[in-house]
This record gives C-alpha cells, structure tokens and sequence, in this order.
C-alpha cells in the first residue's frame, strides 16, 4: 500500500484475521464451550493471561 513500513499491512492483515476468528468463535461459542472450558482450566492459560494483562497496564509506567 505504498508505506514505508512494508511490515506493517501484513501486521494489519494478521490483526483484521485474528478479529474474525474471535467473532466466529463468539457467535458459535456453545458449540466450542466444552473446549473453551478446558483451555481456561490450564494454568499455563492464567499465567500467559495474567502477562498479557501485566503488559497492558505496563503501557501506563513503562519509560520507553
């Protein structure tokens, strides 16, 4: 798309694709809320959850 940054429409591309997936999966989620259940039971699932909501509010008093 003409950006200096070439990476940065794929990057947008992956996120446009991820969203999909989470609607398809929110619109359908009886029909996955057996697995669902057993993904958020895992406690590698909780500790990866708890650092990316530790990275977020990182966003508020990192310095770079």
């Amino acid at each position: 798309m003409g950006g200096a940054d070439v990476m940065g429409i794929q990057w947008l591309y992956t996120g446009i694709i991820d969203l999909i997936a989470l609607l398809f999966i929110l619109v359908h989620r009886n029909e996955y809320k057996e697995a669902i259940q057993k993904v958020y039971s895992l406690k590698f699932t909780l500790l990866f959850s708890a650092l990316v909501i530790w990275a977020i509010l990182s966003i508020f008093y990192a310095l770079n």
